[in-house]
């Protein structure tokens, strides 16, 4: 029995070692996303054996039936073998989820956490300025000039810096948060959009700007005075650092209005709406697929295959003949054309329960102050809301990122309700 508890003790240690290493592995590379979350799922179904992390029933049934139907698509998949691999990886990073919200209901836990990942933010953060202004970071990664000025910091190749920054910038904030320092957390989250912005990544940067107001707006430790200050500092500083800079006045407002048809480039450039654009094409591919396959959908990981078929010619855009890529770019459609409307819908039930969740805490619940609430609401925002671009959320990099943070998002929901 002792070596049981002293073999669980350690197994334990492992676990946070392994979930506190989580966030750097997505900075090094995707093949150690994958070893970590193997290690991770592997661990935790071997403590599940051995009953030594117990869950209630239903989560059984619930993971069973969701098993259930991911089986289900890759049989009537129109790529079985493809889809049934890609549903493994997926089974995985659920499993990253369950252990994660299994530890993240600790505050302790959390607070470590979120120390941890708000000196990668900061790390990430002083090496892209390093790229910008000195033409490449501290590993000699240069930054892209074929689309803009893009920087990568220590992603490399991979442009994805500013959306890593943005997904966990408010669970980061939460160590600042515990110092009782109102003025260093804003003077923080001022500089997290700045060096989002100038990534120039469109969707994270403008997610990540909507979140902060939404996050200032409805925090319930600010008074109203304070409020007003800081939402017309953050507004200010941003709208002048992009007006004056000419490289993210024409990605982020002279680019998006032309996407939306408000303004055109040029006189050739005859696009009148947003599904005239390369996105709205992949997006109404997207739809076709779930009209053509609406139960179960093309299979996972198939929207690559099924896009390229000439029946798809015929969607209403101008930008038909590119709308073909390796996934739609927006999960919520993704999830639709490629799994259907019965995988699709317990989808939009889980992100219904997690929102009016705390909807009751922040708005409702005035027995008892939820102040961290409000860091958890906008890491769930900018994961879930479906206006805007993302990766695909069965990938091990994107979906490794959804899946981490989710985890630590139900975490807190059951921490509140045992409280």
């Amino acid at each position: 029995m002792h070596q049981l508890n002293f073999t669980f003790g350690k197994s334990e240690k492992i676990i946070k070692y392994l979930i506190f290493s989580l966030p750097l592995t997505f900075v090094i590379g995707t093949a150690f996303v994958n070893i970590i979350s193997t290690v991770l799922a592997l661990i935790f179904l071997v403590l599940i054996f051995m009953k030594k992390i117990n869950f209630k029933k239903k989560y059984y049934y619930i993971f069973f039936f969701i098993l259930f139907l991911f089986l289900l698509n890759s049989y009537f998949s129109i790529d079985p073998s493809l889809s049934l691999i890609k549903i493994i990886g997926i089974l995985k990073l659920f499993f990253i989820t369950c252990i994660i919200s299994h530890y993240s209901k600790k505050r302790d836990f959390v607070n470590k956490f979120s120390k941890y990942l708000f000196f990668l933010v900061i790390f990430i953060s002083l090496d892209l300025l390093i790229q910008y202004f000195f033409g490449q970071d501290i590993f000699g990664f240069k930054y892209n000039e074929a689309h803009g000025l893009r920087l990568s910091g220590p992603f490399g190749d991979e442009f994805v810096a500013g959306s890593f920054i943005a997904k966990i910038a408010f669970l980061s904030l939460i160590y600042i948060y515990s110092k009782n320092n109102t003025l260093t957390l804003f003077a923080t989250l001022i500089l997290i959009n700045l060096i989002t912005f100038l990534t120039n990544e469109r969707s994270a940067s403008i997610m990540l700007f909507l979140s902060t107001f939404i996050f200032i707006i409805f925090n319930n430790f600010l008074n109203s005075k304070a409020k007003f200050i800081f939402s017309s500092a953050i507004f200010l500083v941003v709208t002048i650092f992009i007006y004056f800079n000419p490289n993210l006045k024409s990605q982020f407002i002279n680019k998006t209005l032309n996407q939306f048809g408000i303004i055109q480039k040029n006189k050739l450039d005859n696009k009148k709406n947003f599904f005239d654009s390369i996105w709205g094409a992949h997006y109404l591919t997207a739809i076709e697929i779930f009209k053509n396959y609406p139960v179960f959908g093309s299979g996972v990981k198939t929207f690559r295959i099924e896009c390229s078929k000439k029946k798809y010619d015929q969607i209403n855009s101008k930008s038909f003949n590119y709308r073909c890529s390796t996934h739609p770019h927006n999960f919520y459609l993704e999830i639709l054309s490629e799994t259907g409307l019965i995988i699709f819908l317990l989808f939009i039930i889980f992100n219904l329960y997690i929102f009016l969740y705390f909807v009751k805490l922040i708005f409702f619940d005035k027995g008892h102050k939820h102040k961290l609430s409000i860091f958890y609401f906008c890491s769930y925002f900018l994961l879930f809301s479906p206006f805007q671009t993302t990766g695909s959320i069965t990938s091990s990099w994107n979906g490794g990122l959804y899946f981490m943070v989710t985890g630590f998002i139900i975490g807190y929901i059951n921490s509140e309700k045992i409280n």
